[in-house]
């Protein structure tokens, strides 16, 4: 009778993966350049160090932001203008007058 394939010795055990210690990563490299060889497949990194990596990269590298020029009609003086507008129109009760009864 023959067992099945998983009951021999040699199927049973896991091949084993290459055991690299955790290397420091340097500090004369910047953040930007260990992702760019991360995805190159030039550094491998243990879990934590990637983790880091991507939780630090959007600080230590931004995106590109728009800037916007301030002029007299930015976005505060328009609002300052219609809640000054809307405070006078409202600063008695209105009253409905029916042009057919004078």
């Amino acid at each position: 009778m023959r067992l099945p394939s998983f009951a021999y010795k040699e199927n049973l055990e896991t091949p084993k993966e290459e055991a690299q210690a955790e290397a420091p990563i340097p500090d004369d490299i910047p953040l930007i350049e260990l992702a760019d060889q991360v995805v190159r497949g030039k550094i491998k990194l243990s879990p934590q160090q990637l983790r880091m990596l991507i939780e630090l990269l959007p600080y230590c590298h931004p995106k590109l932001a728009v800037q916007a020029q301030v002029t007299g009609r930015d976005l505060a003086s328009l609002l300052d203008a219609r809640l000054e507008k809307l405070k006078k129109q409202s600063s008695g009760p209105l009253m409905i007058e029916d042009l057919r009864w004078r």
